[in-house]
């Protein structure tokens, strides 16, 4: 038997009146009644347990004329605005779900209250540079209001606004999923329409699928460095010594420096190859390819031999 919860407007972000008299009045029309929803899990990626909840489909004879109303608005409220109508508007998710969900393949509708099992099991890890397919979670007092997928980074930013650098695609509950610059939309403090406070910062996470160990300068000892992921994680590595230069001197021609991208070091025999270049012997070696011509001692063909 599944438990019912009431969600109140503030709960789910329904629009209120908006701020900004741009907005015809027929938008705070389209706030719902009070709504009860059915809870349920997901897993993250990484597998831990989410709290999703379904909701019936509302009325959505008024949420082709709301989401006009939306993209009109930006549209006027910036000269230089970036935003069109990608799906129509729909109870049955919202942007946490969206973002950090369904984009990635999840099929379920539903809706995502809390996004902290995404990031606590490093499912997604927090970046300081965005890139295509991030996420940018939007945030008020570093409490996620709003979530979005990077569509792509704008070369220049487009004002001083926070997220005016990137192109997001996010679902603006109730209403569609729209691709729009990432300071235009409702949450932002300029154009805030919906209940609650307006975003003051945001932060960009990247989906960890594996993790990518990378040596941490200065680690290395006489037979291991360190090695550390993006998400945090670190572990021990034998150095690889696959890497060579050449040492100058009267050693040249017997030894090089074979060295550990950590910066250890050690000198190794020459591993030399010979191969015919018209009719001179070449020998090199074969791993930092110091070389020199020398003759090749053949024994003398006898008479009968060809």
């Amino acid at each position: 038997m599944f438990n019912f919860i009431a969600v109140t407007l503030a709960t789910v972000l329904i629009p209120t009146a908006p701020a900004n008299t741009m907005l015809t009045e027929n938008y705070s029309s389209m706030a719902a009644p009070t709504v009860y929803v059915r809870p349920s899990k997901i897993q993250t990626p990484n597998g831990s347990d989410v709290d999703i909840y379904y909701q019936d489909e509302g009325d959505l004879s008024e949420m082709d004329n709301h989401d006009a109303l939306l993209s009109d608005y930006f549209t006027y409220a910036d000269n230089n605005s970036y935003i069109f109508l990608k799906t129509r508007g729909s109870y049955t998710y919202n942007n946490f779900a969206y973002a950090f969900y369904m984009y990635w393949g999840g099929n379920i509708k539903c809706l995502i209250t809390d996004i902290n099992p995404f990031i606590e099991d490093k499912s997604f890890i927090e970046v300081s540079s965005p890139q295509p397919e991030d996420i940018i979670v939007y945030r008020t007092n570093n409490k996620p209001i709003h979530a979005g997928i990077i569509k792509s980074v704008l070369y220049e930013p487009a004002n001083k606004d926070i997220g005016s650098n990137v192109i997001v695609e996010s679902k603006w509950y109730p209403n569609g999923v729209f691709e729009h610059r990432g300071d235009l939309c409702p949450y932002m403090p300029k154009y805030h329409l919906l209940a609650g406070e307006p975003a003051d910062n945001v932060v960009y996470y990247r989906r960890h699928e594996a993790h990518n160990f990378k040596v941490v300068a200065g680690s290395n000892n006489s037979t291991t460095h360190t090695s550390q992921c993006e998400c945090g994680e670190t572990k021990e590595e034998s150095h690889n010594y696959n890497h060579y230069r050449r040492i100058t001197g009267f050693k040249e021609g017997l030894m090089h420096e074979a060295y550990c991208v950590c910066g250890a070091t050690k000198a190794e025999r020459h591993t030399f190859a010979t191969i015919n270049i018209g009719t001179e012997p070449y020998t090199y070696c074969t791993k930092c390819k110091w070389s020199k011509l020398e003759a090749v001692i053949r024994p003398e063909k006898k008479e009968w031999e060809i």
